[in-house]
Parts: structure tokens; sequence; C-alpha cells
């Protein structure tokens, strides 16, 4: 007896595979973008203005994270655009991580002048194996574009967690 059904399903199971797959390599292509390292044109950070900027903590293992914050004095953030970038200072280069924004409502609370700068927080994360150099020959820096602004800042702390200069 011949079924007539059993080509199709095949048909359909094979479809649906192949479009599993498809799904799949999409969702690792997308994480591994995420995970990169992109070296950053700072040549439009020409602004000097004081820029606050804090790293809380940095976090070293397998992926090393940074956590902080950075906002301009006196004016409350509305559009934000800021990123973790490491520095390295033998090459003259800067190299941009994957950095998250993070709403840090305890900065409003410091602030006597009224102003919002809770979406000043960020947290940036970079694989350890991803990076050409030691973690201690890095300087950890932020570029500021939120809000009209074009500012680079650098912090002085390295992401192995010491301060630039200390052994």
């Amino acid at each position: 007896m011949k079924l007539y059904g059993e080509p199709k399903k095949k048909t359909a199971v094979c479809i649906a595979a192949g479009g599993m797959a498809l799904v799949l390599l999409f969702c690792v292509q997308i994480r591994r973008d995420k995970e990169r390292i992109r070296e950053a044109d700072v040549s439009d950070l020409t602004e000097e203005a004081t820029l606050v900027f804090v790293i809380d903590e940095v976090t070293p293992g397998e992926y090393i994270r940074v956590e902080g914050y950075a906002y301009v004095a006196g004016e409350s953030i509305h559009t934000v655009d800021q990123r973790v970038l490491l520095y390295d200072a033998q090459e003259n280069r800067y190299y941009e991580i994957p950095t998250q924004l993070k709403a840090r409502e305890e900065l409003n609370q410091t602030d006597e002048d009224k102003k919002n700068y809770s979406g000043g927080g960020f947290l940036a994360k970079v694989k350890t194996a991803a990076l050409k150099k030691d973690c201690s020959e890095y300087e950890i820096c932020v570029a500021y574009r939120s809000d009209g602004h074009r500012m680079l800042a650098h912090s002085n702390r390295m992401l192995d967690g010491r301060e630039a200069g200390e052994l």
C-alpha cells in the first residue's frame, strides 16, 4: 500500500530542520558580533568639557566586566550614546568593547541641582581571550556622544583594575 503523505512529511521535516539550522547560525553570528572588539575612531571626540566619569568596579575572569557611569555635570541626560573604550598607549589606538547602558537612579540622589543623570550608567564586558595584549596594557576610557556632546575621557585606570602607573 502506498502512502501519499510520506513525501510531504519528509519535505516538511527537511525544510523545518534547514530553517532551524539557519536561525541557529544567525544567533551564533549575532553573539560573535556582540563579543567582538572593534578599533574605534575617536577623531570626532574633540570637545573640552567637564565629564564626570567614574569606574565603580573592574571584575576579572573569563569575561572582564567594567561598571561605572559618565555624565556632564549640570545637564540632564536625554539621549544616551556612550561606549567603553580600551586605550593601548603603545600603539596609540582605541578599541571599543561591547557596552550596555545601565540605569543608575542613585546618581540623581546625590545631585542638588535636580538634573537627571540616571542614564549615565554602563556595563561593559570583554572576553579576556579576545584581547591581543595583557589586560594591564589597556586603559579604560569612555566615548561620550550623549545629547550632542563629543567627548573622550580617560579614567587613569587599567583593565586589570589598578591605577595607571601602579606596578
